[in-house]
C-alpha cells in the first residue's frame, strides 16, 4: 500500500511540476504556423516553479532533438510574442520554426512568470534552475533527451557546459551553440563578488570537458564580449576533439544578435533591421550535426 501510494505521489508531483503559472503579464502568448506551443512549469530544488515555454514542430511523429536555451544576464523573460522587436527574441523565434526541432525555454526566478525575486537571485540557483530544466526533459514524450543542442546565449554562452551535471547528462549533449560566450573577460568587467563567481564556477575547465561540436559565434560589433573569449572557447573545445569547434566572427552582428550597420551605432543603441543570417548559420549548423551519425 505503501509503495502504491509513493508511485500515486511522485505521478502527481510530476503533473503538478509541469502546470502552467498564473499569467503576470498582458502581452501576448507565443504562437506560429504548424508549431504547438505549450507552456507549463519546472519545479526547482527548493520549491520554486519556472515558467517554461516549449515549441515543436505540429506534424511531428516521433522523439524530435531538442534546443535548449542558457539564457542571459538580465531579468528579462524568455518569452518571444509575434509582435518581438527584440533580435535575441527573434532569433528564438526562428528556432521555434525549425523542422525536424523542439525548442525548450525556462525564465530564471523572478523572470517572467516564473516565481522568486530575480534581484535576489544568485548563480547557484540561476544554474539550478537550468539543471532542473534539464533533467525534465525526459519527462516529454516529444523529446529525446538524448539529443539535446544548448544553446548559449550572453552569459548562457560562458556557462552553458555547467548545466549537464553528470556524465550521464553530458553525454544526452549532441552540441553546443553559443552567442557573445565568455571564459575569462568577466573578470574586468564586474565587482569583486563576480570575481568570486568566476572562481567557483571554473568556465575554462567546464569547456575542457565538452567532447561533442559546438557552434561559437561572436558578433562584428559586440563590444560587451570580446572576440578572444569566443575564440578561446572554440581553441578549448577543439583541443578536446580536433575541430569538433567551429568559431564564426558573424559581420554586422551585436552582443544579442541585433544588427549594427557600425561599431559607432552598436554603442549608441542604433540598430538596423534585423537580420536573419544568424538564424540560417544556426539552423544550417544544426541540420548538418542531424545528418552526422553520433560518434
Amino acid at each position: 500500500m505503501k509503495v502504491r501510494s509513493a508511485i500515486v505521489f511522485l505521478a502527481l508531483a510530476a503533473a503538478v511540476s509541469a502546470e502552467e503559472l498564473p499569467r503576470k503579464t498582458k502581452a501576448p502568448r507565443e504562437s506560429y504556423p504548424n508549431v504547438d506551443v505549450i507552456y507549463g512549469s519546472v519545479t526547482m530544488p527548493d520549491g520554486k516553479r519556472l515558467h517554461s515555454i516549449i515549441t515543436k514542430p505540429r506534424a511531428a511523429k516521433e522523439k524530435l532533438p531538442v534546443i535548449f536555451l542558457a539564457g542571459w544576464l538580465s531579468c528579462d523573460s524568455v518569452e518571444a510574442p509575434a509582435d518581438t522587436k527584440d533580435a535575441t527574441g527573434l532569433i528564438l523565434r526562428g528556432l521555434a520554426q525549425t523542422p525536424g526541432f523542439c525548442l525548450f525555454k525556462i525564465d530564471k526566478p523572478g523572470c517572467g512568470d516564473s516565481e522568486g525575486d530575480c534581484s535576489q537571485t544568485d548563480f547557484d540557483t540561476e544554474l539550478a534552475g537550468y539543471r532542473a530544466a534539464f533533467r525534465a526533459l525526459k519527462n516529454y514524450d516529444f523529446i529525446d533527451s538524448d539529443r539535446v543542442y544548448i544553446f548559449g546565449s550572453s552569459n548562457g554562452g560562458g556557462f552553458a557546459p555547467l548545466v549537464p551535471e553528470t556524465e550521464s547528462e553530458q553525454a544526452q549533449v549532441r552540441g553546443y551553440i553559443t552567442i557573445g560566450g565568455w571564459v575569462k573577460t568577466w573578470f574586468e568587467h564586474m565587482l569583486d563578488i563576480e570575481r568570486r563567481r568566476f572562481a567557483l564556477m571554473n568556465l575554462a575547465a567546464a569547456w575542457s570537458r565538452v567532447k561533442v561540436p559546438a557552434l561559437i559565434l561572436h558578433g562584428q560589433y559586440d563590444w560587451i564580449m570580446s572576440r578572444e573569449d569566443s575564440e578561446l572557447i572554440a581553441q578549448i573545445v577543439n583541443a578536446n576533439v580536433p575541430d569538433a569547434a567551429r568559431f564564426i566572427e558573424v559581420p554586422e552582428m551585436g552582443h544579442g544578435g541585433q544588427h549594427y550597420l557600425s561599431m559607432a551605432d552598436a554603442f549608441a543603441g542604433k540598430e538596423a533591421p534585423f537580420d536573419p543570417k544568424i538564424i540560417r548559420i544556426m539552423t544550417d549548423w544544426l541540420e548538418q550535426r542531424q545528418k552526422k551519425p553520433a560518434k
